[in-house]
């Protein structure tokens, strides 16, 4: 059986919810029932549904993409294999990508990267990229300019693994929330 759509596995008072938080991530859930005319327990129970189902995660955002010293790109890979999944797993490791996905079309996935500096990119070029066996061809796209562009972690120098431990911390306490449940 194919997995629920977004639209099935929601209705009228999740999507209001998550409108309100995609405007303001910070809204009490006290704030929100008084907006949609529900009490807090309901905004309560279908925010850790929502969360419990992935459609949810409340997160800081950080506009590194204005800061002039940061250099963003796309990463546009053709692969050897057709292991999507697995390169797509295993890009998401590599340090200073943000997003991975796979695509149809001539290319078979694109990655958005956000590093720090040109010296950092010239790295990932040849050194992280080079490390990932399925890549055929890789072809690199910066970006001059994006509107409205947000990240959703802090870029790290390699070898720093802050990242990756609050990564790991976040997965516990969502294991351990669920598992309450």
């Amino acid at each position: 059986m194919p997995p629920e759509s977004f639209i099935q596995s929601t209705d009228e008072i999740d999507r209001n919810i998550l409108r309100l938080l995609q405007v303001d991530g910070r809204l009490s859930n006290r704030a929100i029932a008084e907006e949609l005319n529900v009490s807090e327990g309901t905004v309560r129970n279908r925010i850790k549904k929502l969360k419990k189902k992935g459609l949810l995660r409340v997160t800081a955002l950080v506009n590194l993409y204005e800061d002039p010293d940061y250099l963003s790109a796309y990463v546009l890979v053709r692969l050897k294999s057709r292991d999507l999944l697995g390169a797509v797993r295993a890009f998401s490791r590599l340090p200073w990508v943000n997003t991975v996905s796979a695509v149809a079309g001539q290319y078979d996935l694109v990655a958005e990267i956000l590093v720090p500096n040109k010296t950092s990119f010239i790295d990932f070029v040849t050194k992280q990229l080079a490390e990932v066996e399925d890549v055929a061809t890789a072809e690199s796209l910066v970006i001059f300019k994006s509107i409205n562009k947000w990240a959703t972690s802090l870029v790290e120098e390699p070898g720093n693994d802050s990242r990756l431990e609050e990564q790991g911390k976040h997965k516990q306490r969502q294991q351990s929330l669920e598992t309450e449940d």
